[in-house]
């Protein structure tokens, strides 16, 4: 549109004045609020920075606490002579009467009862004063062994409060000035508070104003049950595969792994029930955060953070003298000891323990165990010395493959150059003497009786008066015998070579009251007298017999089946044609009741059956009375009987002289075929006092009705009418002497202290103390109704334990192993004989005659003070003081001998010092020479086995053994290893998968311990065949056995009440022919008491200051009571496990020969098979413990506070795993060099860097934490 002119003015803007200042105001808004902003970002970013920073500071304080604390580990804890427990040890310290309220177990103290704590351990022998401290082991015994404290591993504000023992009053205790390291999301929500660990807050200087502190906690992993191990490797890599699962079948693969610890089994902990069991799943547990990745029904209340781990690895060390253990498999491999500190010199065999802190004797020359009967023993196996049955009666190893493996004779004899008689002897090994030495085994005489007999026969010889039949009254004598096979495998003895001396009148010294003048009718003793002589033929020599099978198979062998007795009795009576030749009426297997005259001898000659009737003729028997035995014009030999031969010097009640071999004079032409060979046990037991007036008639017209008469009762020679028996037997449940000392009871701990097994020593004119301690007692049973009525409880061919009804009904018993596999365990030793070895007891070169003779019988019974059961097992001896290990006892055994004359005098604790030399200087590899079949004698060589392991990856029989990371070369550690000293070296290049301290004070980690062995098989006999012991269907009950091949296939609990007077049918072979079993079978809730109770002693006795302080007793004068076992012996016996052996309980017979009479006390049946010992579970766990943890939890913390200290600025956590390595922090020592000299334990031998600081210590992992998972 077009406007005019002057309307123009309409369409002019108007014009706004301001709008340049809004705008810059606006500008200037923007800016500001730009320059705000910018302000505000700087700040934020200060403040970002600044609190960088101090979570910096924090972390570095953190990573200093880290530092710290793996210091605080290389100092206490890099040394090997080093001992940790935790602070719940002390229970005992706190509260001495704690065991009485029968929860010490779980009993809850008033200290934080996990501050790990760390000690010297013992450095010496347990008879010897420590080398560092000059303490002796008794000055320990304190709770807490708080003389050999060092430190708390916790970080503290007061350094002289974390060494001292006491300091654990409030150490870990919430407190001002502490933080807390472990609580409810570490420990579990059921936790007790009064358990979470706070530490002390240590101030450090950091930048500006603020402060730094940190704090740290160390815990030990080896005292926890280690729960990510596997049983089967899931890549099939062993052996062959059968080695790689414990689900085989295959009786070698199971042998092998006899010793082996399975991994634990934690099902029985609250929260891990439903921990998988197939293959490979346990090995995904990486940590304990994890388990919730492999659990179905895992919760937060998770209260076993000190029980379980998965981190635990230990070396193999020798926290005795420092160093690296040696291993036993690699040494006594060798085929001999020659090479080694271990040869034998030529005046003894080399001693396993030999130490000047013990007591020589009055045989300084004896050693203390055998390196030579050990190797010996080592080597028995099938295949480990090439032999087979024409290598004679005597072997050094066993005969036929693994399966069908037997035993002949063992050992070797005496030189003798041409002299006529010899002593069987048990003089050992290969680098010296006999091709066929080897490891002494013999069977065992249990039993000797002479029967007495009436009889009343026409005298055929009457001329004077044919109208009327006159008769002879006569004695008739039966030597009955009880030969045992004390061992776990066959027996076999050739015909015509196990004999014995046994005419009645050579054995048993007594005298027969008899009618001396018919005209006053005056008897008097005396008439009739049974003499003993000192040489072989005055003792019977030329009236011995041997034993067979039958009586007309003089070759045939004797098959004793593992552990059986038999009985043996004469198979015809002996006429007199018979009387001088040697040999000819034989004893035989079984009782024959139709023959058990074998000897006979008239008493009165030419009677009238009137005279006969009226009672006019009788005879009472008795053992010699006066010192001399009878009266000196009786005495055609003089006043020596046989101190030569039977060893003692006056007339005793029995002597029966044995053999093996041959009754025929020495033929030098063929060898020495024919020479005597005496066998060592033989029994020369003096039971009574001839100076007491002790009545010692066991047979009387009263009692015994020995009255003669011409009823018929007596008519037949061959069946004479029994009226008594005297013998000497083997200790037994039940009383066998009723007549000499009626109101006594001997019997005691046989099975213990006084193994019948042995060869046995001799007692002369005892006291009752000295009566009740020997194996052997003399016996005299009651009349009964003649002969047919056998005296001796015999069962087909069989004998009993028990020798009459009285005692134990079992004709089999095994209590010593011959290994048909070497085993792999030290404890796997404890079925070899303790006794000493050879030593010369006589002059070099003199003969086998008088009083030499004497002396070489005196060292081959000696038996003072060797237990009954072996290596692994701690009992006291009564006749050695609670707190010694020798003690000098002297008897009344004749020292007229000038050699060996006061050796019987000697109680040394054979056991106690055994395992004192050997548990904490040496382990069992499993790198061995072993059987490679069980059908054939070839052998797998050690060399493979190392081989297969270091450079195959192939698994070991001990799979709880891995191959240590090195760096060196597989072929130069095999090189290593197999070198003549590789016994020495091969720890190094190996560790203990889930190594487990015996100081852990968690029932529950040594529950998963025990439970653990539920996935372990055992072999055992079945017949003339190894089998699989029989397992529980549901495969939660652990089975545990005396050998490492066990006698049979079923366990006690197999046949539910268990009595051991009874034993039982493990053998299929009746009802009426039972057996002790070895075999025992616990379940889950025993085990759990047994864990329970092994906690006990631990905070009773602990920390222990190295095994041996663990396995054996303690010396301790004061409190007896852990003087009488092993720590894990106390705990079995502490539980219910073997109750049912104390039916029989023995007392302490009156006398000043036990020293530790309390050692007598409790079942007679200690220690018997079945009766489960502590070398029964160290067997199998033995080859993991150690007295120390190697590997560590550190728990560190670090902060940062304001100027005022009272308000945190930044704070961190973290977790690290640390583990002691091989490595020495000085290179300069090998791995293997020990802290001090083996026998000179004062010469250092490393350098004082790793003297102060041990071994090295790495991180193997690492983490940070955050305050939800503290």
């Amino acid at each position: 549109m077009i406007l005019p002119g002057h309307l123009r003015f309409l369409l002019r803007k108007k014009r706004c004045k301001g709008f340049v200042l809004v705008a810059t105001v606006m500008l200037m808004l923007l800016l500001s609020l730009l320059c705000v902003g910018l302000l505000s970002l700087a700040t934020s970013q200060i403040r970002i920075a600044d609190s960088s920073l101090l979570n910096s500071e924090a972390r570095a304080q953190c990573l200093l606490a880290l530092d710290v604390a793996i210091g605080d580990l290389q100092t206490t804890l890099g040394a090997d002579q080093r001992v940790s427990a935790y602070s719940g040890i002390l229970a005992f310290k706190e509260n001495p009467d704690i065991e009485e309220s029968g929860n010490a177990a779980h009993a809850t103290t008033s200290f934080n009862p996990h501050i790990l704590g760390v000690w010297r351990s013992w450095d010496t022998f347990l008879t010897a004063k420590s080398t560092s401290t000059d303490l002796k082991i008794s000055d320990t015994y304190d709770a807490g062994r708080s003389k050999l404290f060092l430190r708390w591993l916790i970080s503290s504000a007061n350094e002289s409060q974390l060494q001292e023992l006491e300091g654990i009053s409030d150490l870990g205790m919430r407190q001002p000035g502490r933080v807390l390291l472990l609580g409810q999301n570490t420990l579990g929500k059921s936790c007790p508070q009064q358990q979470y660990i706070y530490a002390d807050l240590i101030q450090t200087p950091v930048r500006g104003q603020n402060k730094g502190y940190f704090a740290w906690w160390i815990g030990g992993e080896n005292q926890k049950a280690k729960i990510n191990l596997e049983n089967e490797d899931s890549r099939k890599r062993g052996m062959d595969e059968s080695f790689d699962t414990l689900d085989t079948t295959d009786i070698l693969a199971i042998q092998r792994m006899t010793w082996n610890t399975p991994r634990p089994e934690p099902g029985g902990i609250e929260g891990l029930k439903d921990l998988p069991s197939e293959t490979g799943a346990r090995s995904r547990i990486i940590s304990i955060e994890t388990l919730p990745l492999v659990t179905m029904n895992h919760t937060g209340d998770h209260n076993y953070y000190f029980d379980i781990t998965t981190s635990s690895v230990s070396l193999p060390v020798n926290v005795r003298k420092g160093g690296l253990k040696h291993d036993l498999n690699l040494l006594l491999t060798k085929k001999d000891l020659s090479s080694t500190e271990f040869e034998r010199t030529d005046t003894a065999d080399c001693p396993i323990f030999s130490d000047e802190s013990v007591q020589k004797g009055t045989e300084p020359d004896m050693p203390i165990g055998s390196w030579q009967s050990m190797h010996a023993w080592y080597h028995l196996w099938p295949g480990a010395i090439e032999q087979n049955e024409s290598s004679g009666d005597r072997t050094a190893g066993l005969i036929g493959a693994m399966d069908k493996a037997y035993t002949r004779l063992g050992g070797s004899v005496l030189a003798n150059s041409g002299q006529t008689n010899s002593s069987y002897d048990n003089k050992t090994g290969f680098e010296k003497g006999d091709p066929k030495a080897g490891y002494a085994r013999t069977p065992v005489m249990l039993a000797f009786y002479q029967t007495f007999g009436l009889t009343v026969e026409v005298n055929k010889e009457n001329k004077e008066d044919e109208n009327e039949t006159t008769y002879d009254c006569g004695l008739s004598f039966a030597p009955m015998f009880l030969w045992w096979n004390p061992y776990n495998i066959p027996m076999r003895i050739r015909g015509d070579q196990l004999y014995s001396h046994s005419i009645p009148y050579k054995t048993t010294w007594m005298q027969l009251l008899g009618l001396r003048d018919e005209a006053t009718g005056k008897y008097s003793w005396g008439s009739k007298e049974f003499i003993q002589r000192y040489d072989i033929y005055g003792l019977g020599g030329d009236w011995g017999n041997y034993f067979r099978k039958s009586m007309t198979d003089r070759s045939g062998d004797i098959v004793f089946a593992p552990g059986e007795i038999i009985f043996f009795s004469h198979a015809k009576a002996r006429s007199n044609d018979q009387y001088s030749n040697p040999g000819a009426n034989p004893w035989v297997e079984g009782y024959n009741p139709q023959a058990v005259a074998g000897y006979r001898v008239r008493i009165y000659s030419n009677k009238k059956k009137s005279e006969i009737d009226s009672g006019k003729y009788y005879i009472a028997l008795r053992l010699g009375k006066n010192a001399d035995g009878c009266s000196s014009s009786n005495l055609p030999y003089g006043s020596e009987t046989d101190s030569r031969w039977m060893t003692p010097d006056s007339y005793e009640a029995i002597s029966v002289l044995n053999g093996y071999g041959s009754m025929g004079p020495y033929d030098s032409s063929n060898g020495g075929v024919g020479k005597y060979l005496m066998s060592p046990q033989r029994f020369t037991l003096g039971w009574y006092d001839p100076n007491s007036p002790t009545d010692t008639v066991f047979c009387d017209p009263k009692q015994n009705n020995s009255i003669f008469t011409c009823n018929g009762t007596q008519s037949n020679r061959e069946i004479p009418f029994f009226v008594a028996a005297v013998g000497a037997t083997a200790k037994t449940g039940g009383h066998t002497d009723t007549r000499i000392y009626p109101d006594k009871d001997y019997r005691c701990k046989s099975w213990q202290h006084s193994s019948p097994a042995f060869w046995g020593s001799m007692s002369i004119r005892p006291d009752d103390q000295r009566r009740q301690y020997h194996p052997f007692q003399l016996s005299t049973l009651p009349a009964g109704t003649g002969l047919s009525m056998c005296p001796i409880e015999a069962i087909g061919r069989n004998g009993t334990l028990g020798i009459t009804r009285d005692g134990e009904q079992v004709s089999f018993a095994s209590i010593f192993e011959l290994p048909i596999h070497p085993p792999f365990s030290l404890a796997g030793f404890s079925g070899m004989k303790l006794l000493p070895g050879w030593w010369e007891t006589t002059p070099a070169g003199s003969s086998f005659t008088g009083t030499y003779a004497a002396a070489h019988l005196r060292r081959l019974q000696y038996q003072s003070g060797v237990s009954g059961v072996g290596i692994g097992n701690s009992f006291a001896d009564p006749a050695i003081p609670a707190d010694q290990v020798y003690q000098f006892n002297q008897s009344r055994i004749s020292t007229n001998v000038p050699f060996c004359s006061r050796i019987f005098d000697n109680y040394f604790d054979h056991g106690f010092l055994i395992n004192d030399a050997l548990w904490d200087r040496f382990f069992c590899s499993s790198i061995s020479d072993m059987p490679k079949s069980i059908s054939s004698t070839t052998a797998q060589k050690a060399k493979d086995v190392a081989r297969e392991f270091f450079k195959d990856g192939k698994r070991l029989p001990v799979r709880r053994y891995i191959k240590a990371q090195t760096g060196i070369r597989d072929d130069d550690m095999i090189q290593d290893i197999l070198s003549d000293e590789g016994w020495k070296y091969i720890a190094q290049y190996i560790l203990i998968d889930g190594g487990f301290n015996i100081n852990s004070t968690s029932v529950n980690a040594w529950y998963a311990l025990l439970q653990g062995l539920q996935n372990r098989k055992l072999v055992g006999r079945d017949g003339d065949s190894l089998a699989i012991v029989e397992r529980d269907k549901k495969q939660e009950e652990v089975i545990f056995s005396r050998f490492g091949t066990s006698t049979t296939t079923k366990s006690l609990e197999n046949f539910g009440s268990y009595d051991p007077l009874k034993g039982a049918d493990f053998r299929g072979k009746g009802a009426y022919i039972t057996a002790w079993g070895e075999v025992r079978k616990l379940s889950p809730e025993q085990l759990r008491k047994l864990a329970e109770q092994i906690v006990v002693q631990v905070k009773k006795r602990g920390p222990f200051l190295n095994m041996a302080d663990f396995v054996n007793r303690r010396l301790d004068a004061k409190n007896t009571e852990t003087s009488l076992s092993g720590a894990l012996q106390a705990a079995i016996d502490a539980t219910e496990i073997n109750s049912m052996f104390n039916i029989s309980v023995g007392d302490v017979a009156t006398g000043d020969f036990f020293k530790f009479p309390e050692a007598v006390t409790g079942s007679i049946h200690t220690a018997a098979p079945g009766y489960l010992i502590q070398s029964d579970v160290l067997s199998s766990i033995g080859n993991v413990l150690t007295v120390r943890d190697d590997t560590f939890t550190i728990r560190a913390y670090g902060c940062v506070k304001d100027k005022s200290g009272r308000r945190i600025l930044a704070q961190a956590w973290c977790e690290a795993t640390v583990q002691r390595g091989i490595e020495y922090v000085d290179a300069a020592d090998n791995p293997e060099t020990a802290t001090y000299e083996e026998n000179n334990p004062k010469k250092r031998t490393v350098s004082d860097v790793n003297f102060a600081f041990g071994r090295k210590f790495r991180i193997v992992s690492f983490r940070w934490l955050d305050a939800a998972e503290i």
